[in-house]
């Protein structure tokens, strides 16, 4: 949004800009090293993709079940108007005691705004 401030020399807008949640953004989530299982089974090789997932209305994803090691989500499609994220979010999912049967990992994934040029 903007705001008009009247000015000597006219109206100065200053663009105001804040983060909200996305829904319909797309990522492929993939594996950054080959990823084995305890048994040492290979589940996914390096590089390999693992998952697609959509955001929510509410702007948050969830993965199938994963194995331990290290991913990445890659933004493949982003709504209308938005532009998609220039990097990858690399994260790791370790291990978080036995008494755990899920470990949670959050991934905050932020599209800053575009500067005019």
């Amino acid at each position: 949004s903007a705001e008009a401030t009247d000015t000597k020399y006219g109206k100065q807008y200053e663009l105001k800009y804040s983060q909200t949640a996305l829904a319909g953004a797309e990522f492929d989530i993939k594996a950054t090293a080959d990823i084995y299982a305890a048994d040492g089974t290979l589940k996914a090789k390096q590089g390999q993709l693992v998952d697609h997932i959509t955001t929510g209305k509410d702007g948050k994803i969830s993965t199938k079940q994963l194995f331990l090691g290290s991913y990445e989500a890659v933004e493949t499609k982003a709504p209308a108007g938005i532009a998609l994220l220039e990097k990858a979010i690399p994260f790791q999912l370790t291990y978080a005691g036995q008494e755990l049967a899920i470990s949670p990992k959050a991934l905050n994934a932020q599209d800053n705004k575009q500067a005019v040029k």
